[in-house]
């Protein structure tokens, strides 16, 4: 699994440049999320030792990323993601998203 979010990363990269993510010249793009902030309140509010060990396994971490990126939703009932339509929309709506959070939550951390 670990060689699949390697493959995931690498892809996204990929994507980011080939479909105009990126503007010439730039090496970031602005989401509405401050992922790396949200991690620090964590971190602050539970107490969490940044140097400490973890018990966490790289493999555990791939797997919660991934079915974390499947609950992302812009839609509420279940009904509208059955339409081809709404599921283009979705995934266009959140692809950006979801690259932003695998590369920050990649288990390289």
């Amino acid at each position: 699994t670990l060689e699949d979010e390697f493959r995931q990363l690498e892809l996204d990269r990929k994507n980011l440049r080939e479909f105009g993510f990126l503007g010439p010249g730039e090496n970031s793009v602005y989401l509405p999320v401050n992922l790396k902030r949200l991690i620090w309140n964590a971190r602050e509010r539970f107490k969490v030792d940044i140097f400490g060990k973890s018990d966490l396994n790289p493999e555990h971490i791939v797997q919660e990323v991934k079915n974390l990126c499947s609950r992302i939703r812009i839609f509420n009932t279940p009904k509208q993601l059955n339409d081809p339509i709404s599921l283009e929309v979705q995934d266009n709506a959140t692809t950006l998203f979801k690259m932003h959070l695998r590369a920050t939550l990649a288990s390289k951390k």
